[in-house]
């Protein structure tokens, strides 16, 4: 069977996403994601900024990868990498399609999709109905980040944690690094950031020892650290826990003793309590490990 590999644009602004009617062939009038096949020598993300330029004449920031879509046509085998992406401008001129439309989650089934893209849905209303979106951490975004930790140390001291953080911690040198490292992540609610967390896959030196208990595996793993949010939503360690699941199958984090609050958090979404480990500067954290079943 033939084998088809095309990249899709799930285009967002807020809780809505753009779909476009496709104008022409078999499946006219059907509807799908923008995007198109993927040319020689070309990236995933170039290929899909090359099609969006000449099916929208719009330019646009590509995200995290949603799904890869494999899919089985009468004709052809297709493999659909489907990626969220932003508008940098919102001009939007429709070269190829007879008709486009934004959809929110409630009206996602009000048109008749391609079934490939169909597959992606579920995933896309979840991300909609949950009004967040997450996305790595820029150096304009510091700002924001320095408050929102600020606003977190301020909720430790008050609820009985006070010595996690210094006052002058994480400072704006480690978030430039985070951010260049590609670890620095944001969580926004109606594209306003409300907390920002750190996921770092590979090993990490300060787990290599652990007393009073045992890592339960030696699966490659990656590391939330640093999580923080204004307090203005819940569920923001839940959110990040989605994202990295989506990523990796083990996932290991920590926190101070006096952490309660966060201590519950992790005790919420499943996690196993291992041990004890001892951070860079020699305090002592409680470490736990999540692995997919």
């Amino acid at each position: 069977m033939k084998q088809i590999e095309v990249v899709a644009a799930v285009i967002r602004r807020g809780n809505e996403i753009f779909a476009t009617q496709r104008g022409y062939g078999e499946f006219k009038d059907w509807w799908e994601f923008p995007g198109g096949k993927m040319e020689a020598g070309e990236s995933p993300e170039e290929a899909l900024k090359r099609e969006i330029r000449e099916e929208l004449d719009a330019t646009i920031e590509v995200g995290e990868l949603i799904q890869t879509v494999e899919w089985d046509y009468p004709s052809f085998h297709l493999t659909m990498h489907c990626f969220w992406c932003e508008l940098v401008c919102e001009a939007l001129h429709l070269n190829e399609h007879e008709a486009a439309a934004w959809l929110s989650a409630d009206n996602l089934g009000s048109v008749k999709w391609l079934p490939a893209d169909r597959d992606i849905l579920v995933e896309i209303g979840k991300v909609l109905r949950s009004g967040l979106s997450i996305r790595k951490s820029a150096p304009e975004d510091i700002p924001e980040m320095l408050e929102i930790f600020a606003a977190a140390r301020r909720f430790m001291a008050g609820t009985g944690n006070p010595d996690q953080w210094s006052e002058d911690y994480p400072g704006k040198e480690l978030l430039k690094s985070d951010i260049a490292s590609g670890d620095s992540h944001v969580i926004l609610s109606e594209g306003r950031i409300v907390a920002t967390f750190v996921l770092r896959p590979g090993n990490d030196p300060t787990y290599n020892i652990i007393h009073d208990g045992n890592w339960p595996n030696d699966l490659p793993y990656a590391t939330i650290h640093r999580i923080a949010s204004r307090r203005e939503r819940k569920g923001m360690l839940h959110a990040a826990m989605q994202y990295a699941l989506e990523r990796y199958s083990a996932i290991r984090i920590d926190t101070h003793r006096d952490n309660t609050v966060m201590r519950n958090a992790i005790a919420k979404e499943g996690f196993t309590y291992c041990g004890i480990i001892h951070c860079w500067n020699g305090t002592e954290r409680l470490a736990y490990q999540f692995t997919k079943p």
